[in-house]
């Protein structure tokens, strides 16, 4: 699942859902996306799935905690969309200065992927992915690849 990410491309779009395995059957038989790896926590688990250098990530909660809560509060939807900047501290400082919250600029400890948080329109936020890192796994998740059959 190798992926050149430059300036600006879409790293990923993370999607908050209720039932992940009706979207996932739907993102894998209808539209043609592969899973590619699961990430498992105490209050949620998410599928990775690609379609050539498209990347999606399907996250269910389980049980209360952040998902549950932003679900509760905004249905199915789009959570995060994912930026790649080789200008990371540039963009975080200046959506600072616009009074945007911004968490990071920080290293993930599971991915090594630094990474910054940017709140966007309403309840989306943007996670800022340096460009050049060479990382190729969204942060926050020991993300373990699945078997896929050729």
């Amino acid at each position: 699942m190798p992926t050149k990410f430059t300036d600006d491309s879409i790293a990923y779009v993370e999607l908050y859902v209720s039932d992940a395995v009706p979207a996932l059957q739907t993102l894998t038989a209808a539209l043609g996306f592969s899973a590619r790896a699961l990430a498992e926590h105490p209050d949620r688990y998410s599928v990775l799935l690609s379609r050539g250098p498209t990347r999606l990530i399907v996250t269910e909660p389980r049980g209360q905690g952040p998902v549950a809560e932003w679900l509760a509060a905004h249905g199915d939807g789009v959570r995060d969309i994912a930026l790649c900047r080789s200008d990371l501290d540039y963009v975080a400082d200046h959506s600072r200065q616009t009074l945007l919250p911004v968490v990071g600029p920080r290293v993930d400890a599971a991915t090594g992927t630094l990474h910054a948080q940017v709140g966007g329109v309403g309840a989306l936020q943007h996670t800022l992915l340096c460009a050049r890192d060479g990382t190729n796994m969204p942060p926050g998740s020991d993300w373990q690849p699945l078997r896929t059959i050729a």
